[in-house]
């Protein structure tokens, strides 16, 4: 296959992608006119383990799950973009909360990034993401992986949507069956000891990818805006993450839009 053939290829397998993503069901029934609210508190009514314990870490990149099928603890190249201080706050919340293990995956964007600053002696990004989570792991005393390419549900970014959560415990993959939600990013910082300065780094890369490499032309300011979900535990907290986050994504103007839903988690 030559260059040209490819990029059609590809062209057309993302055209595929995003038809599946305008046809979930979260993303019809916004188009609809109904509140996140109503259409979250629906989900729940059906869908089991929507909040759930989080048991393992793994990229928030939409292609990425636990292979052995626990609930992700999303966070972009596991923790690769942190500085120390973060980190430590982040590690020492998840040894709290009992996340039990760490997955590394090939094809990381945010090792890719970490890789560029500083290869800290390594050949490669992925060899550089593959050490990270090792240490992780080692740190905070869990279960180590690694997800290879084939394991992933696919080469091509498929992220319709970003999930920003402040509860740590919204599994947004649970709803992936039956196409309820579309492929998308997962941040769980928010929820592991993690606040504003998480959200200003991680959010706007993850939504230049969105627009970018990922469905690129495809969003627009009018009807098909790239849209940020934030899962809060009470009112306070979303009117706050809401703030930040909207401050974050500013230099993407109207393709980008911030919607919110309160989930109250029993203590």
């Amino acid at each position: 296959m030559n260059r040209i053939e490819n990029e059609a290829t590809v062209e057309q397998r993302k055209n595929d992608l995003w038809e599946k993503a305008q046809k979930s069901e979260l993303i019809e029934r916004l188009k609809a006119g109904e509140s996140l609210q109503d259409i979250m508190d629906s989900f729940l009514s059906q869908v089991k383990n929507v909040f759930t314990k989080l048991k393992r870490i793994a990229c928030s990149d939409g292609r990425v799950f636990p292979v052995n099928g626990d609930a992700k603890l999303g966070i972009a190249g596991e923790g690769i973009l942190l500085d120390e201080d973060a980190l430590t706050c982040f590690i020492n919340e998840c040894i709290r909360q009992g996340v039990e293990g760490v997955d590394s995956h090939d094809d990381c964007g945010a090792a890719g990034a970490a890789f560029k600053e500083d290869a800290k002696g390594e050949a490669t990004a992925d060899d550089l993401g593959k050490t990270f989570a090792k240490k992780l792991s080692d740190r905070a005393a869990i279960d180590y992986g690694h997800i290879a390419l084939k394991d992933m549900t696919g080469e091509i970014h498929n992220e319709r949507v970003l999930c920003l959560d402040g509860t740590g415990m919204f599994n947004p993959g649970a709803l992936l069956e039956g196409n309820k939600m579309p492929g998308h990013f997962l941040c769980s910082g928010c929820g592991f000891g993690l606040g504003a300065e998480y959200i200003k780094k991680e959010v706007p890369i993850l939504t230049g990818i969105a627009l970018g490499h990922g469905f690129e032309g495809r969003f627009d300011e009018k009807d098909n805006k790239f849209i940020i979900i934030i899962s809060a535990k009470d009112n306070e907290q979303l009117a706050e993450m809401t703030e930040v986050t909207e401050k974050a994504v500013e230099k993407y103007g109207d393709r980008v839009e911030v919607k919110g839903f309160v989930h109250n988690i029993e203590a």
